[in-house]
């Protein structure tokens, strides 16, 4: 979504803010979403629970971007694992 839809490069959208939808409304929520957000989610009726600011129990991933236009790669690695993108 943040890559395609908001115009984030691809590092940008790996280290957007997080969550993580389990049963009947219950979130994990990394600590770097808005205080407001939380609470509209609170009075939807969802369980929001605020975690770590960074945590690998959202996920995890790695990406890489071809620029149209150039045919240049961009990488983009997730601080909440190890591991790096590599194109050639």
């Amino acid at each position: 979504h943040h890559f395609l839809d908001c115009g984030m490069n691809v590092q940008e959208a790996i280290e957007a803010p997080r969550f993580r939808f389990y049963e009947a409304g219950k979130l994990h929520m990394e600590g770097r979403f808005p205080s407001s957000v939380v609470a509209a989610l609170r009075r939807r009726g969802h369980r929001p629970e605020v975690v770590a600011t960074w945590t690998r129990n959202v996920g995890g991933g790695h990406g890489i971007e071809i620029d149209p236009a150039s045919g240049a790669y961009a990488g983009g690695a997730d601080p909440r694992r190890d591991g790096i993108a590599a194109g050639f």
